[in-house]
């Protein structure tokens, strides 16, 4: 690490990107952490809850401006794939609140992830539907490295789609 000169003096910084631990709680039997947060933030909707599931909430933060939202985004993540995998269930992410920047004088970066546990099952038509992207993307790297023509990519793809 190299030493910054501030002053005449020599001074070495470390930036640590920490990520204070959420807990996941029941969304009935909890309160956001961002209701009557002086800084507020932005709530995307990420999919529809599937009926008749709890729904949790993890919420976390960082530890200082220095850490990114994307750092704190993952932590959030983590905390509830972890949670799901416990019961032996998948994350369905229903909603996420992020703050909004800038990051600075106590405005961290945060994260609020509403999800529920699903049951893992796979479900044939998404993988048949990511199969089917997959062999595109695959056709699509042939093509933009010269092993297909345009015609061959577009009657390959063609067969794909037509596909059931």
């Amino acid at each position: 690490m190299k030493p910054i000169p501030i002053l005449g003096f020599a001074v070495t910084a470390t930036f640590v990107t920490t990520v204070l631990a959420g807990t996941v709680q029941l969304v009935t039997a909890s309160k956001s952490e961002f209701e009557g947060a002086v800084y507020s933030g932005h709530t995307a909707e990420i999919e529809p809850p599937v009926a008749g599931l709890d729904q949790y909430r993890v919420f976390q933060q960082a530890a200082t401006g220095f850490t990114s939202l994307q750092t704190t985004r993952v932590a959030a993540n983590r905390s509830a794939t972890e949670f799901c995998a416990r019961k032996a269930k998948s994350v369905h992410a229903v909603s996420e609140t992020a703050s909004t920047p800038p990051h600075i004088l106590g405005n961290f970066p945060r994260i609020e992830l509403i999800f529920q546990c699903v049951d893992t099952v796979t479900n044939p038509s998404t993988v048949v539907e990511g199969n089917r992207y997959e062999k595109i993307a695959t056709l699509k790297k042939l093509l933009d490295s010269g092993a297909l023509t345009q015609q061959e990519f577009d009657a390959e793809k063609a067969k794909i789609l037509a596909a059931p």
